[in-house]
């Protein structure tokens, strides 16, 4: 049975306990490695400035977690990006359309896994690959309303 790694680990502790408990059910069906949860501010500039982030701090989900009472906590993280395990990362430039459709694949059955264990859960998230404004496939946010 696949097992999250000490650096998956680490990220995993900075995540709300909802999106823990997500990820926890999930590396029991399907193998994958954790790549961010909590961001400090230079590392959201870092990734608003490398187009993986269009928020700015403090107002991505990496930086921070919403409470009931509408307030922010900003030692934990109500996002986090996660990728199948072993990372091949699809690049159309270099890849031929079925070795892309491919690889894109493995991060469309990730999510519904996530996202059905989540329903399962009664845990509200939304998915970075249903975003309008881009496709951030890794991306899982917990929503409040």
């Amino acid at each position: 049975m696949p097992q999250f790694g000490k650096v998956s680990e680490q990220k995993i502790a900075t995540l709300h306990t909802d999106l823990q408990i997500i990820l926890r059910e999930a590396i029991k069906i399907t193998d994958f490695s954790v790549i961010c949860g909590l961001r400090n501010e230079i590392d959201q500039n870092k990734a608003v400035s490398d187009r993986c982030s269009k928020a700015e701090y403090p107002k991505s989900r990496h930086n921070r977690s919403k409470n009931v009472d509408g307030t922010y906590n900003f030692t934990i993280s109500d996002a986090v990006d996660i990728a199948p395990y072993p990372i091949k990362w699809p690049n159309i430039q270099t890849q031929t359309t079925q070795t892309y459709v491919k690889r894109m694949g493995v991060f469309y059955r990730l999510a519904g896994v996530i996202l059905t264990i989540a329903a399962l859960r009664g845990i509200k998230i939304r998915w970075g690959g249903d975003f309008k404004s881009f496709f951030d496939g890794p991306h899982f946010e917990r929503v409040i309303t």
